[in-house]
């Protein structure tokens, strides 16, 4: 029929035609029609677009009596049944050379003996003439790659290491663009590079993972166009199996570097931490380092603090001639000088013979340096700054004899060395500096006449002097009180000195982050009075304790009290000639008030009023005396803050219209009353109303306010003014006892004395805000009627 025609490629009629004619070039086809019995198999027929693979049957055809007539052909097309077939087993051998090469590259950790199993079992599984793998030279450039020995088959077989250039022919290319090359001829490729001549065909599959180029797999033969593309599939299925391996393999390559990096890395820091004292740790640390590096000799040299001269520190292995060299001569001109004033950081020579660019730089700026180097033996130097906070303390230089290659690996591993010991350095003369300062501190807590105690957070003592535990008779030595709790110290002291005790505890009390305000006061040790002084001791932002200084006051308490005997003696004799000079002025002034003149009347007036002054005077310095002495006593009542405020301020409206001036009561009404001697507090107010009338010009402003807290059971009332302020040099002194400012119309600096001892009797403080713009606040607190 038609279908056999063109199957095979007869299309002129057939019939009346030998077969042996029609077939007469398909002989084993020919056989088939001969068979006597039924037959069957595949045959190859047609050409062209037309060739295919056929299922070919034939069956005998006989007459009625059973005599052979012929034979019926029928032709079944099975091209694509077998060629599915063909794919499936080009499928299940390229998936069993690739479980074979990832099973057997999978067991090896190395990247170079991952490259060689692999080239062995690629070319066993594969039948490839030639199966190379290139790496990169490890060299830090990637300029070269190394042949890994290939399987022995064909006849490019070779098993000797050779050297390809990575920026020459096709596998250069590869390299450089990280895409597979595919050349069917390579005499008409213009980057082919014969180095075998034999080969005719190559494909080279970059070895790639991610964006990084681990080598490649090179394919040869000496035969044109010798792989088809189930042999470029398979190329790059196996290229993507071995490229895993190997980066797997260099990952743990890494990590186990990483590992011995940082397990040196842990030695250096337990020998460095097993001592403060350098002397001890940086010998056996540079031994231990060249032991690890596999280096023959090291200095460490330190910069001197005063100067910043370089001094010898430690060295080991280097000839004794050279060690007293520098010794006696110093490190001026040396390789360590150079390294540690030039600023350069890490100085690496790998061979003194091989000229470079940082060699010759070496040799232009310490000519000598090269040749002393030569004259120790040694080829290779690594020069690397001990820095710390950014700040070079010295160099640590490592020799080696024999010409050395310092990869980027070496290098850091070098330079984390040197910031160990360089961390070790700066923390030995961190304790060196903080022992010295501690042996500076407790000489002078022990010389002090001060008695110091010093009592941490948890309420332990952390130092006490001599001094301390004389003034409180605690008894013992000092270390023996160091870390006991300060309820032991109070134990002590509640037999024989109670106010002690109960001045601890107030404070204690008071006290309850650590950074309060400081505190002071003063109790009675038999035989001593003594001052004390409690101060916060913060670090930065961070409480560390208070400090607690004794002053042994009682000397000076002694003699108060007799100048204070003698001023009152002195005062209260003062006012009975000075009352008897008021009565005459009083008596004259009514005798003589009609016949005397203007300038009589004048003068007897000015000396009237320079009495009363005086009286007033006298009269201060008794109450204070009595306050002081605590033989004042306070007449306390319920009293309207309100009433006693504008009974002041309008006993002082003439001064304020005389000066020019605005005096404001800003007093709410409706205050609550407060418990205080009246006639006390008044006086507080006419004193500080009167200052600010006082020290303030003209058209100034006088303020009276008050306000309740209730949370303090307390009254809080100021006078402010707008005035020049107060003199930064007396404003802490403000309060005692004739301390006046430079003010033209200052007075004897009593009246603001007795308003401290006033308000102070009554259980409150009084203060002064003076800020530098100008103007001035007295404030004070008064105790409420509810809070008695």
């Amino acid at each position: 029929n038609p279908a056999a025609q063109r199957i095979i490629g007869r299309q002129e009629d057939v019939i009346g035609q030998p077969v042996v004619l029609v077939l007469s070039g398909r002989p084993d086809v020919v056989e088939h029609f001969r068979a006597t019995t039924e037959a069957r198999g595949d045959v190859v027929l047609g050409g062209g677009q037309v060739q295919g693979v056929y299922d070919l049957r034939t069956s005998p055809l006989h007459d009625r009596h059973g005599r052979s007539t012929g034979q019926l052909v029928m032709l079944h097309d099975i091209t694509e049944r077998k060629e599915a077939e063909e794919a499936q087993r080009r499928l299940a051998n390229r998936q069993a050379t690739l479980y074979e090469v990832l099973r057997t590259v999978g067991a090896y950790l190395d990247p170079e003996a991952v490259a060689q199993v692999a080239v062995v079992v690629v070319a066993r599984m594969t039948n490839w003439p030639v199966v190379t793998v290139l790496l990169p030279e490890d060299s830090g450039k990637g300029q070269a790659a190394r042949l890994v020995p290939q399987a022995e088959a064909g006849v490019l077989a070779s098993t000797e290491k050779w050297e390809i250039a990575a920026e020459r022919g096709i596998v250069g290319r590869a390299f450089r663009t990280g895409e597979a090359q595919y050349v069917p001829d390579v005499s008409v490729d213009p980057d082919y590079v014969s180095d075998i001549p034999a080969v005719r065909s190559m494909m080279v599959i970059p070895l790639r993972r991610s964006e990084r180029v681990l080598g490649v797999l090179d394919i040869e033969s000496d035969v044109r166009a010798a792989f088809d593309g189930n042999d470029v599939l398979l190329a790059e299925s196996l290229a993507e199996a071995i490229a895993l391996a190997m980066d797997n393999a260099q990952l743990h390559t890494e990590m186990r570097q990483h590992a011995d990096d940082l397990g040196m890395l842990y030695e250096i820091t337990r020998i460095v931490s097993q001592s403060l004292v350098l002397e001890d740790v940086l010998s056996e640390t540079l031994s231990s380092t060249l032991t690890s590096l596999g280096l023959d000799a090291g200095v460490v040299s330190l910069a001197d603090i005063a100067d910043g001269h370089l001094r010898l520190a430690a060295e080991v292995g280097l000839p004794p001639a050279f060690r007293n060299q520098l010794q006696q001569e110093g490190l001026a001109g040396t390789l360590c000088a150079y390294v540690h004033h030039g600023g350069r950081g890490v100085l690496a020579i790998g061979d003194v013979e091989q000229e470079t660019s940082s060699l010759a730089s070496v040799r232009e700026e310490v000519p000598l340096a090269i040749d002393s180097l030569r004259a120790m033996g040694m080829r290779a130097y690594v020069g690397i700054p001990l820095s710390y906070q950014e700040q070079s303390l010295g160099i640590l230089s490592l020799f080696a004899r024999q010409p050395r290659a310092f990869s980027t690996r070496m290098l850091a591993q070098q330079v984390a060395i040197g910031q160990q010991i360089a961390a070790a350095v700066a923390n030995a003369r961190l304790f060196r500096s903080i022992a010295d300062e501690r042996s500076q501190l407790q000489a002078l807590i022990e010389s002090s006449r001060d008695g110091i105690i010093l009592i941490g957070i948890d309420q332990r003592v952390l130092v006490m002097n001599a001094t301390a535990i004389d003034f409180l008779h605690l008894g013992g030595q000092p270390e023996g009180w160091v870390d006991r709790p300060l309820r032991d110290a109070l134990g002590v002291l509640r037999r024989y000195a109670p106010s002690v005790v109960k001045a601890t505890i107030f404070e204690m009390r008071r006290i309850r982050k650590g950074n309060e305000p400081f505190g002071e006061g003063e109790y009675e040790v038999p035989p001593r009075q003594i001052h004390w002084l409690n101060l916060p001791v913060i670090s930065g932002n961070k409480p560390l304790g208070r400090l607690l200084v004794l002053r042994d006051v009682t000397e000076e308490r002694l003699l108060e009290r007799m100048r204070d005997d003698l001023t009152r003696t002195l005062v209260h004799d003062l006012r009975n000639p000075l009352t008897s000079i008021s009565v005459s002025l009083d008596l004259l002034n009514k005798v003589f008030t009609d016949t005397a003149s203007s300038t009589q009347q004048q003068m007897m007036s000015i000396a009237r009023q320079n009495t009363e002054k005086m009286l007033e005077l006298v009269n201060a310095i008794l109450d204070i005396g009595r306050m002081e002495s605590g033989r004042m006593p306070l007449e306390r009542s319920a009293v309207s803050l309100e009433d006693l405020v504008a009974n002041v301020v309008e006993s002082q409206l003439p001064l304020v219209a005389e000066k020019g001036l605005r005096l404001k009561n800003e007093v709410p009404s409706q205050l609550p009353p407060i418990y205080a001697d009246a006639a006390l507090v008044e006086r507080v107010l006419r004193n500080l109303i009167g200052n600010a009338i006082k020290f303030t010009s003209t058209g100034d402003v006088v303020r009276v306010a008050a306000r309740a807290d209730v949370s303090d059971s307390s009254i809080l009332v100021s006078v402010s003014d707008t005035g020049p302020g107060i003199p930064a040099d007396i404003r802490d002194l403000l309060f005692q006892k004739f301390v006046t400012g430079q003010q033209e119309e200052r007075g004897s600096g009593l009246g603001l004395a007795f308003c401290k001892m006033a308000i102070e009797a009554h259980g409150k403080r009084i203060w002064v805000e003076s800020p530098p713009g100008g103007g001035t606040m007295f404030a004070f607190t008064l105790p409420l009627l509810s809070g008695r």
